[in-house]
């Protein structure tokens, strides 16, 4: 998927006029794309999360990239963008936030998740250690 072709997409569901990119929140494992948070204007919502899996020339830094480890990562790749685009529907948890899926485009070996902006939702706090409480 071309630059162009996500950011049309992202526009399209938000409803957005404009976008902009805020930066990598992260990279993801063994170099298969990365995490980026993505500011909108004219939407509802003022930012989104895009996670984008493009595991073409991934490499691990150990060189454990064989083609049963390739093919496991896009299989669990591919369940983790199913149950995103498909959780939306059903009341999983009471006691966690789960980020609404806004959309989700896929190929044969890329994965797009467009998902709310926790932090812009008013979860942006982070845990380095936590209790049973």
């Amino acid at each position: 998927m071309e630059k162009d072709e996500i950011d049309q997409f992202i526009l399209e569901i938000t409803g957005a006029d404009r976008l902009k990119h805020l930066g990598i929140v992260q990279t993801l494992w063994s170099g298969y794309g990365s995490i980026v948070r993505i500011g909108l204007e004219g939407s509802d919502v003022s930012s989104v999360i895009v996670k984008h899996v493009q595991p073409e020339g991934g490499k691990h830094p150990r060189g454990w990239n064989t083609d049963l480890s390739h093919q496991r990562k896009l299989k669990s790749y591919e369940v983790e963008t199913n149950w995103y685009r498909d959780q939306n529907n059903k009341d999983i948890n009471k006691h966690a936030r789960i980020p609404e899926c806004f959309g989700v485009k896929t190929s044969d070996t890329e994965f797009l998740l467009v998902m709310e902006d926790l932090d812009a939702s008013g979860y942006a706090c982070r845990r380095s250690s936590v209790t049973r409480t």
